[in-house]
């Protein structure tokens, strides 16, 4: 499969994923949230979530455009790890109290502005004339 097909793939999938969270936020589980005072946490989960989401939607995209562009590959990559162990561990946080991995929140925090990086880098770099791709 393409990588522009996958990152847009999953990029879909996140954001039908992080709308449904929301959802689920705001309604059934407002109560446990409000109570433990997890709701901020939880909510910086979504939004990391829901905007990186988009992100991958846009490096889809982008390597529609240019698809040999390694740095948006390696971009893509990066903002999956980032959501899964950046906002992963806080809605676990957020819903159990804890986390075990909880140390692995600021890495993917890191892969999240590192994404972002990687990707500035690869619109830097000039288009490849397809003949040689």
């Amino acid at each position: 499969m393409p990588q522009s097909r996958w990152s847009l793939i999953i990029g879909a999938l996140s954001a039908c994923i992080a709308v449904s969270l929301n959802a689920l936020g705001a309604h059934a589980l407002a109560p446990l949230l409000l109570a433990s005072g997890k709701q901020p946490l939880f909510q910086t989960a979504l939004d990391m979530h829901q905007m990186h989401a988009l992100g991958l939607i846009l490096i889809g995209l982008a390597l529609t455009r240019q698809p040999g562009n390694r740095f948006w590959q390696i971009a893509a990559v990066l903002m999956l790890l980032g959501q899964l162990l950046f906002s992963g561990n806080l809605y676990l946080t957020s819903l159990a109290g804890s986390s075990p991995v909880h140390w692995l929140t600021p890495i993917g925090g890191f892969c999240l502005i590192s994404s972002w990086i990687v990707f500035t880098v690869g619109a830097l770099k000039r288009d490849v004339p397809a003949q040689h791709r």
